[in-house]
């Protein structure tokens, strides 16, 4: 399945929460926006929750282990109507960005889902001012964004 902009991944990833607490997950593309999986990273309580990244990236890369990889980091906060991204999910956010890039591993977006609606950080401009990269102008055009990013 191609994922091609931030609904199509808010499709296929809010079938795999429940809204009893908090839970990560991550969506793996590659470099053609396939869909890789969906891999659990972290389950929590209501307000919080831990998770293993380095965990998650190494076996993202024992899965896949060639080639340029891109991530879609997701995460439910189900007592919240509109989602908003925490200072603590900004700080997770850039750690997560950190360590998948040393796998080559590009986070292309953390999308945070209620159970309405969600908040895509890249949409939002959070994530470029992470990078200070250049917005891209059609943010609702992933699969263009990663072309840019592989040149």
């Amino acid at each position: 399945m191609k994922i091609c902009n931030t609904s199509d991944a808010e499709r296929v990833l809010r079938p795999e929460y429940r809204w009893n607490r908090e839970y990560v997950k991550m969506l793996l593309l590659s470099s053609q926006c396939e869909m890789l999986g969906i891999y659990s990273c972290g389950k929590g309580t209501r307000y919080e929750v831990t998770m293993d990244v380095v965990g998650f990236l190494q076996k993202a890369r024992k899965d896949h282990p060639t080639g340029r990889l891109f991530l879609i980091i997701s995460h439910s906060h189900p007592k919240d109507v509109f989602p908003k991204a925490s200072t603590e999910d900004r700080i997770c956010t850039e750690r997560i960005i950190e360590l998948a890039e040393k796998c080559d591993i590009k986070v292309i977006d953390h999308i945070i889902l209620s159970p309405s609606h969600y908040l895509s950080m890249r949409e939002e401009g959070i994530l470029d001012a992470m990078r200070k990269e250049p917005r891209p102008s059609d943010v609702s055009k992933l699969s263009s964004f990663i072309r840019k990013l592989k040149r």
